[in-house]
């Protein structure tokens, strides 16, 4: 392939990179061409259908799964060797959204551009298992189809339990602001009465001031009792006194 060639098709795997990364595998060719600015026809002349697109996008990271598999094949604990793969695969699935559906299909069609590296991660993933089941560190009623199988279920769950996630987040979060305005508002509402009240009554006496208000009234109650008292003696003092000048009058009178 000639030195411009072989640079005009890094350069579109590199935007296809892009773009599957944004849009996950059902990003059309024509998007891509667009991104890439170059035509449709360009990007078919390189990659004429989407699987060899994605045979050559995916290449290099599926080559790196199956070499992380023949390393794992080598561990001394298959049962953990097994679980490290799957964690490599998610990790790979996440990396490239929507793919592994399109690897499940291309692993039944032989035609496919994708079938051989399809093939060969499905063979590591089938070595790894029984190894793990003759280590009886995995169940002994499963297949490789049925762990690639699993693998593709497990990540288009993952996707929705993601979405899920989410939801059930943001739902608590307005929950939470919901209370704490309903909170804010109370607290407001119940300040505007108070004021209102203090407003219209006056503030409310401490025990002190009730004490010494009590203290006033019951010695104002008194003095007014003592002064009705005295009030009372002098009149009877007084009449008296007109009594007794009037006998004096009366007498003296009688005598002149």
């Amino acid at each position: 392939m000639r030195a411009d060639a072989q640079k005009n098709r890094t350069h579109l795997l590199a935007v296809a990179r892009e773009v599957v990364a944004e849009r996950g595998v059902n990003a059309s060719m024509r998007d891509i061409a667009r991104r890439a600015e170059v035509g449709l026809a360009t990007l078919l002349r390189h990659f004429p259908t989407r699987e060899a697109l994605f045979e050559a996008l995916l290449c290099t990271h599926l080559d790196a799964l199956v070499q992380t598999a023949g390393g794992l094949e080598k561990s001394d604990a298959p049962g953990e060797a097994l679980v490290s793969w799957f964690r490599e695969w998610m990790a790979f699935a996440q990396s490239f959204r929507g793919v592994v559906a399109m690897m499940a299909a291309a692993h039944t069609n032989p035609e496919s551009a994708l079938y051989a590296a399809c093939a060969a991660v499905h063979s590591a993933s089938a070595r790894l298992l029984l190894r793990a089941q003759a280590g009886g560190q995995a169940r002994t009623d499963m297949n490789g189809d049925d762990l690639f199988a699993t693998f593709a279920i497990t990540n288009t769950q993952s996707l929705i339990i993601w979405w899920f996630s989410r939801l059930y987040l943001y739902g608590f979060i307005i929950l939470f602001i919901y209370l704490v305005l309903s909170l804010f508002i109370a607290i407001i509402m119940d300040s505007y009465e108070t004021i209102k009240d203090y407003y219209q009554n006056g503030f409310p006496l401490n025990d002190l001031q009730k004490f010494t208000s009590e203290c006033e009234d019951s010695l104002a109650s008194y003095l007014e009792d003592q002064r009705q008292s005295t009030t009372l003696w002098q009149s009877l003092v007084n009449l008296w006194t007109n009594l007794r000048s009037f006998g004096s009058s009366l007498f003296r009178r009688r005598h002149t």
